[in-house]
C-alpha cells in the first residue's frame, strides 16, 4: 500500500514511512484476510511515523535516491531475523552455485545409477542366457524380456533408445 500526502506535518517532510505489512494477514485456504488487529497494526505504525523493527522504517528522500528512487520494501525494511535482504547480483550467484551444485550431485547420481544397471543387466542375462542364445528367437526375447525388467526397476523401461543400446551391449558383450 503506498500513501502519498500533498500535506503532511512539517516534521515528516523529506521522509517516508515504509512499513513491511507482508506478515498482518490471515491465511486461508484460496485467499488470505486482513484481519480487523492487523489493519489496527498498521495503521498504529502509519500514525506513530516511527520505526519499528523489522516491520517500519523512516527513510529520507535523499536514502531514496541513493537507491536510484527504488522503493522496495527489501532496500529499507531488514527482516527480524537479522538477515538482509540479498541484492539481485547476490541472488543469481547463489542461484548459479546452487544449479552447479545440483549439476555436480546429478552427474555423480547418474554415474551411480549407470553403473547399477549395468551391473543388473550383467546379473539378469548371465541368469537367463544359454549357449547359442542369440541365434534362437526364444533366446533374444527371453534376454529382451530380461533387459525390459531391469530397466523397469529404474523406471527407464519406456525409453526405447536405451533399451537399443543396451540390448546391443549385451549381444556384443555375451
Amino acid at each position: 500500500i503506498v500513501v502519498a500526502r500533498v500535506r503532511k506535518p512539517k516534521v515528516y517532510l523529506g521522509k517516508i514511512l515504509v512499513i513491511d505489512a507482508a506478515e498482518k494477514f490471515q491465511r486461508g485456504r484460496s485467499q488470505n484476510t486482513l484481519e480487523p488487529e492487523h489493519v489496527e497494526a498498521i495503521l498504529k505504525m502509519y500514525q506513530d511515523f516511527d520505526e519499528v523493527a523489522g516491520q517500519a522504517r523512516v527513510v529520507t528522500l535523499d536514502q531514496v535516491r541513493e537507491q536510484d528512487g527504488n522503493l522496495n520494501l527489501a532496500g529499507y525494511v531488514t527482516p527480524i531475523n537479522g538477515e538482509a535482504a540479498s541484492t539481485v547480483a547476490e541472488a543469481t550467484t547463489s542461484l548459479r552455485d546452487a544449479l552447479d551444485k545440483a549439476r555436480a550431485a546429478e552427474d555423480k547420481l547418474n554415474k551411480l545409477l549407470v553403473e547399477r544397471v549395468v551391473t543388473d543387466i550383467d546379473n539378469i542375462v548371465r541368469q537367463v542366457r544359454f549357449p547359442g542364445w542369440q541365434q534362437t528367437v526364444a533366446g533374444e526375447r527371453e534376454v529382451q524380456k530380461a533387459l525390459r525388467r531391469s530397466l523397469l526397476r529404474y523406471k527407464l523401461h519406456t525409453d526405447q533408445d536405451l533399451f537399443d543400446r543396451a540390448y546391443s551391449y549385451i549381444v556384443q558383450s555375451y
